[in-house]
């Protein structure tokens, strides 16, 4: 069927067999635009520079869509046949082309293309702004769109700038993580030609609906994303982030946020886990700090407060498996209560640092805690026990 063809050039610039790319050669000619431009795009992405020879072909048939594709294309591969095409790109033709041509032709070598990306992303192009984020010496210019009143603006120049891992983006960044999430939204847009992304911001729906559910979860995964690039800014503007986050009570952040402190593991990480793990007012930022310690092997009380914790999870009718797509429904609940989906997460959680121990002791405390459970609980755990054992 029509709608499914533009999946395939992906699947054959894989291949890589003679059959294979005969195909992708009646794709890049096919009578669809979108199964041409993905066709060329999967050529890109795969680094196939043995079909380069087309793709030249394909840039001087003057389609928007392809033309942009081809510019990027020439860029990747380094292209140097096609530096005079480029430069003609650069300045003649629609915005999209001329940023694929100008990031080309930087990454050909020529550096006075930044020049011409630092207006147009002061102009705020969006997609100039995130053509910044993969050169080196835009800091400067990013941080000076920190401010900008436009909000579409500021928060890309937010992602583009935590990308350079530059530490002036952390206060930036505190607050849009801080927003209500009920009411920003974000999700990813992409240039015509599909070489370009950047941030679209928009009001989340208020109403209870599965779609308004899957834009707030979709968000969700694009503000983790954020979270998660911010462990490689410096330590200390990190930390500030984190402190932020878990004093806030930004019950949705804290799995994810715990996981990244585990993985830093210096003195500074330990001190504020163990400042957590006794804090009071938010029971899911003190369970994930004791769990935590005690995935690091800490001493203290941390291993008997998890096994508290495990049986007294155990003992109540709460296995909520989490979607893949995490929902943000904390609304309903104050800061002083777990919601089942919360304590699910929790419990596998608890259930993946144990098993990751492979001790003896450790597993037969989980399938005692089993035992105890009703059916429908203990089913959920013996596959996630089975899955995580292999």
């Amino acid at each position: 069927p029509k709608i499914f063809r533009p999946l395939f050039p992906q699947l054959f610039a894989i291949c890589g067999t003679k059959e294979a790319n005969a195909v992708l050669h009646q794709l890049l000619q096919d009578q669809s635009p979108l199964v041409r431009l993905q066709a060329i795009l999967s050529l890109v992405q795969n680094r196939r520079d043995d079909f380069l020879p087309m793709i030249r072909m394909k840039a001087s048939q003057r389609d928007i869509a392809e033309t942009e594709a081809c510019a990027y294309a020439f860029g990747i591969f380094k292209d140097a046949h096609s530096l005079s095409t480029l430069l003609e790109f650069a300045t003649s033709s629609p915005i999209n082309i001329r940023i694929a041509a100008l990031k080309s032709l930087y990454l050909l070598g020529d550096e006075s293309k930044i020049k011409d990306l630092e207006i147009l992303a002061l102009s705020h192009n969006l997609f100039a702004i995130q053509a910044l984020a993969e050169i080196p010496g835009s800091e400067d210019t990013l941080h000076e769109l920190l401010n900008a009143k436009n909000t579409q603006v500021r928060i890309n120049a937010i992602a583009a700038l935590l990308a350079r891992k530059d530490p002036r983006v952390s206060p930036h960044l505190i607050q849009l993580l801080l927003e209500d999430e009920r009411e920003l939204g974000l999700r990813m847009q992409s240039s015509v030609g599909g070489s370009q992304k950047a941030l679209n911001v928009f009001s989340l729906s208020c109403e209870d609906t599965e779609e308004g559910k899957r834009e707030r979860a979709l968000s969700f995964i694009i503000k983790e994303t954020l979270l998660r690039s911010a462990m490689h800014l410096p330590e200390n503007p990190f930390l500030s982030l984190a402190k932020n986050l878990l004093e806030s009570r930004q019950s949705a952040f804290v799995p994810c946020l715990m996981q990244l402190l585990k993985n830093l593991r210096t003195e500074p990480v330990i001190n504020l886990l163990k400042k957590q793990a006794e804090s009071i007012g938010s029971p899911l930022v003190r369970d994930y700090a004791n769990l935590t310690l005690f995935s690091l092997n800490e001493q203290g009380p941390y291993e008997a407060r998890v096994y508290a914790r495990l049986d007294a999870i155990t003992q109540e009718d709460v296995i909520q498996i989490r979607d893949h797509l995490p929902l943000i429904e904390r609304q309903d609940f104050d800061n002083y209560t777990l919601s089942a989906k919360e304590k699910s997460q929790l419990l596998l959680d608890i259930f993946s640092e144990i098993l990751a121990r492979q001790e003896r002791e450790g597993i037969d405390k989980v399938l005692s805690v089993m035992e105890k459970t009703n059916a429908k609980t203990r089913l959920a755990l013996a596959g996630f026990l089975i899955r995580a054992s292999q």
